[in-house]
């Protein structure tokens, strides 16, 4: 910090846009800001609601990319193979470093001070025998911190959290299962694996109640997997209360999308829309929102070639 500047992890703050506008959400969060439940990615009008004082800084996309850069290349330089998870989170593989690091903690206290030291800001390092319990350890507390979640330690340092803390388990997600008084991850990990296939479905449940065990057999990849699908969305700055507004946008959407899938010569072979409202419900179009017309709009399913 400049002298005679503030330090905003010291105090009640955000990166965010602008809080007269519905697109302004909450980036990143202080600390502080935490304690009064302020959560990244809600509106700032909320945020202000739970913390009068908060203070609002705007976001710096290429400093945050520099930045990024630059502790991703410090992290490059211990790991034979790193993965980025985020902007500002990535995975390393130590595996056949035993001779070069013994000390995985005492390396990760090294790794942690350089950047530091070297690029000014503070993070967090979690140390585990998978990335799902490394990421778990990571997000311990803060700031400038190191932990660990062997599997001897899953018992008293994880299954006790909430059940929505644990990795990929959304907020409905989370509100099934506490409905099912699953409340903790020790209950998820614990629980009927038949009764959690009927409350988040198969595919879903089998994953939670991996992860809620410590099990996770996903490598470190180098190289993003291959795109699953094609997406894209936009934060409404006013409320659409016509069909011609809506049409304009979906059809904006989907030629976007689409020129993405020409360019890399994809086809589809399904087509997805949602609508995310102000207080972060999604609804899926097909689930009861149709428009009101005596003509019917026919989709059909293209054939593989």
């Amino acid at each position: 910090m400049k002298n005679g500047e503030a330090d905003l992890r010291l105090m009640p703050s955000c990166i965010g846009g602008d809080p007269e506008s519905r697109r302004g959400v909450v980036l990143a969060k202080s600390i502080p800001a935490k304690r009064f439940q302020v959560k990244t990615g809600e509106p700032l009008a909320l945020a202000l609601r739970k913390c009068p004082e908060l203070v609002i800084a705007k976001p710096d996309f290429k400093l945050y990319s520099r930045c990024s850069k630059a502790f991703k290349d410090i992290c490059r330089s211990y790991a034979p193979a790193v993965e980025e998870f985020s902007i500002d989170e990535c995975f390393l593989d130590l595996t056949g470093t035993e001779h070069m690091y013994p000390n995985p903690i005492a390396l990760a206290h090294e790794i942690k001070d350089r950047i530091r030291d070297e690029l000014g800001f503070t993070v967090n390092i979690g140390i585990g025998r998978n990335k799902l319990c490394a990421k778990m350890a990571s997000d311990f507390e803060k700031p400038d911190k190191v932990h660990t979640l062997f599997p001897e330690e899953i018992p008293q340092k994880m299954w006790p959290l909430p059940v929505g803390e644990l990795l990929f388990v959304g907020g409905a997600s989370a509100k099934r299962l506490a409905e099912a008084k699953i409340n903790t991850i020790g209950d998820l990990a614990h629980a009927d694996q038949d009764k959690l296939k009927r409350i988040l479905g198969e595919k879903l449940s089998i994953q939670a109640f991996q992860y809620a065990n410590g099990i996770d057999a996903s490598p470190v990849r180098e190289q993003p997997e291959e795109a699953k699908g094609y997406s894209n969305s936009v934060t409404l700055e006013d409320d659409v209360t016509s069909w011609e507004a809506a049409d304009a946008i979906l059809l904006a959407l989907s030629d976007s999308v689409s020129a993405h899938m020409r360019s890399d010569g994809a086809k589809a072979f399904g087509v997805s829309v949602q609508i995310r409202y102000l207080d972060f419900k999604t609804v899926p179009i097909n689930a009861g929102w149709r428009k009101p017309s005596t003509q019917r709009t026919r989709y059909t399913r293209p054939q593989k070639r």
